[in-house]
């Protein structure tokens, strides 16, 4: 009888300590965004590694976004913006956003994405991407294009049309 007390006292010890660390974990999570294409060789590779590597690392809240989606396009732009991405890494993919870093080679990423992760610093920025306006931008460049093929299909046109006309005028002085 004298036993069950300490049973019980273990117990709740062991449920104490058990949400206490969920808590601790939950509490501390680091953000990392991953941008990817799904035509992308090495980001195939990449999202395996993340996948794997988020569900061994609980503190690591992995948010993934497929540039396919001009929305997330303009979200890796935005991204690419506040993190003063180089000129020669703008726009490449895999890109990985965590802290206050970015990284664009996948072997560097495999290497040390752990040691960021577990180095303390600054939180991951949160861009937010606003659905409905975000792909404005991509979209009006996209429209400016549109004109450009336009216009060169009608001057096709024209010249087939001329050249149409220039040979039956041919075919008319040569029957004289």
């Amino acid at each position: 009888m004298r036993k069950f007390p300490l049973y019980l006292l273990v117990l709740f010890l062991v449920v104490q300590w058990c949400s206490l660390r969920v808590w601790a974990e939950s509490d501390n999570k680091v953000t990392s965004v991953y941008f990817y294409s799904p035509t992308c060789a090495s980001c195939r590779s990449m999202s395996d590694f993340l996948d794997k590597f988020s569900a061994s690392h609980k503190n690591l809240d992995l948010r993934k976004y497929d540039i396919s989606d001009l929305r997330y396009k303009s979200l890796l732009d935005k991204y690419s913006e506040a993190y003063n991405v180089s000129p020669e890494d703008k726009g490449i993919v895999p890109v990985v956003f965590i802290r206050d870093k970015y990284f664009t080679d996948e072997e560097f990423i495999r290497a040390n994405f752990e040691k960021v992760l577990n180095t303390p610093g600054a939180e991951t920025l949160e861009i937010n991407n606003d659905l409905a306006q975000t792909p404005e931008k991509d979209i009006r460049r996209f429209k400016g294009l549109e004109i450009v093929l336009l216009v060169l299909v009608v001057l096709l046109l024209i010249k087939l049309n001329w050249k149409r006309q220039g040979t039956n005028c041919r075919r008319e002085y040569s029957d004289k």
